[in-house]
């Protein structure tokens, strides 16, 4: 059976994922993925420019359904909690993608230029999206008239809850401190109180 292309990207993008999350980057070639591919290392290169071409592939891929999720997360409800829920989805999706094999760690730590490019178009993503959330508070008359703030300030203030340092805080740590800075946003942001119960947001 012939793999058309579109297909055959796919199947290289998988079975780089499989390598990369049990021997890394370092210990991950072209030839070792088409192998792992069941294709001609030959056919990889009809796909991609070359390993890192496939890193930055495989990343935004993953990057690209997180910032889906987030959008999902923040499309109604009050304003506080749509933040809330956001920044809640975007931390234990990152938490989960850091636990995803021995080297998940290794692909959020931007540790070569194709994930580097990766990170960097979602940062703009998530940015964009944060801004249109301020917006809309203060639209709806919901934040702070004084309130100076852009998406890059809100993601700075979690900064904790972001690569390398999310990786620091242990399970039995990040909830508690996740919901901690969710209430000193709501407080220092909006006119109104967040969630009654920070424990409500998504897990």
């Amino acid at each position: 059976m012939t793999t058309n292309p579109p297909d055959r990207r796919e199947q290289i993008l998988d079975a780089a994922a499989r390598l990369l999350a049990d021997g890394g980057i370092g210990k991950t070639s072209v030839a070792r993925i088409a192998r792992a591919a069941g294709v001609a290392v030959g056919s990889v290169y009809l796909e991609f420019a070359g390993k890192d071409a496939i890193v930055e592939a495989l990343s935004a891929r993953r990057l690209d359904r997180l910032l889906d999720a987030m959008r999902s997360a923040g499309a109604d409800g009050p304003w506080a909690e749509r933040l809330g829920r956001v920044m809640a989805v975007r931390t234990r999706a990152l938490r989960r993608m850091a636990d995803d094999g021995a080297h998940g760690a290794e692909m959020l730590r931007c540790c070569c230029p194709g994930a580097a490019a990766a990170w960097r178009r979602f940062r703009v993503g998530e940015r964009a999206l944060l801004d249109g959330l301020l917006a809309a508070g203060r639209a709806a008359g919901a934040l702070r008239a004084d309130a100076r703030i852009t998406g890059g300030t809100v993601l700075r203030a979690y900064a904790a809850f972001t690569p390398p340092a999310l990786l620091d805080l242990d399970d039995e740590t990040l909830d508690g401190a996740l919901e901690a800075m969710h209430r000193l946003i709501f407080d220092g942001l909006g006119r109104e109180a967040g969630p009654a119960d920070p424990a409500q947001l998504p897990r």
